[in-house]
């Protein structure tokens, strides 16, 4: 037995080795070692604190918290694993002073029957800087153009300031916050929640993972105003020194005004009243010049509808100096009437004369002086003489004027009458 387990001894050596071979290379063909690539692995960061209780923020960069992972392994181990498999961790308590930290790759399945495992990734980047805290007003506004007649009015927000927080490079850039409602279109008051939006020194939006907001939108109630436009109503006080007047002319800067306010309040509104203290002429030797804030003026709740309104209004009140005129009154207008009862007369040497009457230039000017008419009441003239018969003769009798309104006469014009008895012929 023993010579036969001894012959050919290199010859059963081979075999086996032979056999072995043959072995490895069926094994190999029906289960051969493969690569499979598993692609967007999340890298699980642990230790954060390390990082945090400093004071500090972290931001990854180059998304390196996301990799392709790639495992070597035979292929009846590769078909049983799927992502979910691979586990990428980075611990952050082991970040370098380049601010890099090792992704360690592992596989809570089959992990001895794997060759290798790597990805296309070895090191988490990452930004290390200081938390910064800011608080900021909000800027609360409208945009767009309510109904036509309407107009925008308040704007009030439930909050008015945000804290944000972040990376100190962060923070920094951000110079404005901002909340806007759409009131297109609209013909009512308005109550919509409104989303903060932050904004660099140059106006463009400030959009990062990493700020923190106490809030992320606020509550916004915008009101919308009825339109109207109104004349303006001027009352005047006092009276302008002595020797002036009024020329009644009371001009401001516009005739009317468009304001706006509740719908309710503008019905009752029909113009704007400039009460009379503003408008004291007491004293005064020239033309009344005031200006006046028309806010002062609005009943609670209204606002000037115009944008470009600078919301004053400037008025003049009219005065000037009285002068005194001469008015030429020609024998057509003077008129003679009520002659005693069997008397004639006549007008004697009048070719024309005149009287002074006193006013300002603006009335004056819109007087006719046709309008002067000169009366003379013969039968009243001699009542108030007593005389009952008057005798023959030449009479200087006053004519008596109405004068137009807010001229006075400060000059008498008497009129040369001669007065003769009919004398009846006899038969």
């Amino acid at each position: 037995m023993k010579k036969w387990l001894t012959q050919n001894l290199g010859l059963k050596f081979l075999s086996v080795i032979c056999a072995s071979f043959l072995w490895l290379i069926v094994m190999n063909i029906n289960d051969p070692v493969d690569e499979q690539r598993f692609v967007g692995i999340p890298v699980e960061l642990t230790n954060t604190d390390a990082i945090t209780d400093e004071g500090k923020v972290y931001q990854i960069l180059d998304n390196t918290n996301m990799i392709n992972v790639t495992v070597r392994a035979k292929r009846s181990v590769l078909d049983q694993l799927d992502r979910d498999n691979i586990h990428a961790v980075a611990d952050l308590s082991e970040v370098s002073v380049t601010n890099m930290v090792t992704i360690k790759l592992s596989s809570n399945r089959y992990s001895n029957q794997i060759d290798s495992i790597r990805s296309n990734t070895e090191f988490l980047k990452l930004n290390i800087e200081d938390v910064r805290q800011k608080q900021l007003p909000i800027q609360i506004s409208a945009i767009g153009t309510p109904e036509e007649g309407y107009l925008t009015g308040t704007v009030t927000a439930g909050q008015t300031v945000v804290r944000i927080k972040g990376p100190e490079s962060v923070i920094n850039r951000i110079d404005s916050v901002q909340a806007v409602v759409d009131v297109s279109g609209m013909m009512s008051d308005v109550s919509t929640t409104a989303s903060i939006v932050l904004y660099d020194a140059d106006g463009n939006r400030v959009e990062d993972d990493s700020i923190q907001l106490n809030i992320s939108s606020v509550e916004v109630k915008v009101s919308i105003l009825a339109t109207k436009s109104v004349p303006f109503t001027y009352h005047v006080s006092g009276t302008p020194a002595e020797g002036y007047e009024l020329t009644g002319a009371i001009v401001g800067t516009y005739d009317r005004i468009t304001i706006a306010g509740p719908q309710n309040v503008l019905d009752t509104i029909s113009s704007i009243d400039i009460p009379a203290e503003v408008l004291n002429v007491t004293g005064q030797t020239d033309s009344l010049n005031a200006l006046i804030s028309l806010d002062d003026y609005l009943p609670s709740g209204v606002i000037i509808a115009d944008e470009e309104h600078t919301g004053l209004l400037g008025v003049s009140v009219g005065i000037e100096p009285l002068e005194t005129t001469s008015v030429m009154i020609p024998e057509g207008q003077l008129r003679i009437f009520n002659a005693p009862e069997g008397y004639e007369y006549t007008i004697v040497n009048y070719s024309g004369s005149s009287i002074s009457v006193r006013a300002i230039p603006t009335v004056m000017a819109g007087v006719d002086e046709q309008s002067f008419v000169g009366e003379i009441d013969l039968s009243g003239y001699f009542e108030q003489q007593g005389v009952y018969e008057p005798a023959d003769g030449v009479y200087s009798i006053e004519a008596a004027f109405v004068m137009p309104e807010r001229v006075t006469q400060v000059q008498r014009l008497y009129v040369s009458i001669e007065l003769k008895k009919i004398v009846e012929e006899e038969e």
